[in-house]
């Protein structure tokens, strides 16, 4: 459970980093199309996470693979 908790921080922290660089490097009327591509590659990854997760878990061993267990 600690280890989630600590998961869920980084993670935290990890996504206001993105909007903050697009914020930093582009200009006020080009931050929305970059904003949305990052926040697209973000989604799609979110959206194939588990689909490649449960080809790992289902060919390698089970889900102790995923864990290093």
């Amino acid at each position: 459970m600690a280890a989630r908790v600590l998961d869920g921080i980084g993670a935290a922290a990890n996504e206001t980093l993105g909007p903050m660089v697009v914020a930093d490097i582009f200009f006020l009327h080009e931050r929305g199309l970059f904003n949305g591509a990052y926040f697209f590659a973000l989604f799609c990854s979110c959206a194939m996470g588990p689909i490649i997760g449960g080809y790992i878990a289902s060919s390698d061993g089970g889900w102790r693979v995923s864990f290093f267990k």
